[in-house]
């Protein structure tokens, strides 16, 4: 049974946002990837958290975490659909009785309920849930309710983002500027680089921002504490580091 609407984020593109953290990470264990299995990318995932950079020098983990969750969340709807599915071929709404293939005692037992009355509050609490469409009155406030609390932390999330953006912009930019004064190595020498090529871009598109904060987490993680030859590239590298925190204060 096909969900009516398309999901805002693709399982796949989560899962494979998931894998590019880890591949950026150099995770040593990434052959054992898990590819195409959701529940498996959850549990390497969380096997796996630590091989990802600590969190001063990255955002990596937290992104990570916010991604697996994404992805139960979604699996949660797609299972939700799916159980929908079954029960109305198993008593196709408005058949006949003869017509059922299973009684609501049989789907009782199948889904563990306490009564076979529960088994139609189930379907009716699935339905709603997929059609958006309240079941009462007091269903229909606390949906409303819900969504303009939705809505309210969307709006905070997005203001959250653009001074996060901002700031590491800005942090990059002025990294950027001492770069002379930085003890190099090959690997963070691509990652400045990425860096120029990307602030390059005014502005720079929505789904380019992560990239922004990840390409210089991973430059500071190839700099080092004592990468500095300089007080103005020591204050670089440290407001650096605390632009890519700001967002969790």
């Amino acid at each position: 049974m096909a969900p009516d609407v398309e999901p805002a984020e693709r399982l796949s593109d989560l899962l494979a946002h998931l894998y590019h953290l880890h591949e950026n990470a150099q995770d040593p264990h990434l052959e054992l990837w898990p590819d195409g299995d959701a529940i498996g990318v959850l549990a390497y995932t969380r096997a796996h958290h630590s091989a990802l950079p600590p969190e001063q020098v990255s955002p990596a983990r937290r992104e990570q975490i916010r991604l697996r969750l994404k992805v139960t969340g979604l699996l949660y709807s797609l299972i939700d659909t799916e159980q929908l599915g079954a029960l109305d071929q198993a008593r196709p709404p408005g058949a006949r009785r003869s017509e059922h293939l299973l009684t609501l005692t049989e789907l009782a037992d199948v889904l563990v309920l306490d009564t076979p009355g529960a088994v139609s509050k189930r379907r009716d609490r699935l339905y709603a849930a997929r059609h958006h469409r309240p079941r009462t009155p007091w269903h229909g406030r606390q949906l409303m309710a819900e969504r303009e609390a939705q809505t309210r932390r969307r709006v905070v999330e997005v203001e959250q983002a653009r001074r996060h953006h901002s700031r590491v912009r800005a942090a990059a930019q002025e990294l950027l500027g001492v770069r002379h004064d930085l003890v190099l190595t090959e690997d963070a020498q691509d990652w400045l680089h990425g860096l120029i090529q990307l602030l390059e871009e005014d502005p720079l598109r929505p789904d380019q921002m992560p990239s922004l904060a990840a390409h210089l987490s991973l430059a500071l993680a190839e700099l080092g504490e004592d990468a500095a030859r300089s007080p103005a590239a020591a204050g670089a590298l440290a407001r650096a580091r605390e632009a890519l925190s700001y967002r969790d204060r």
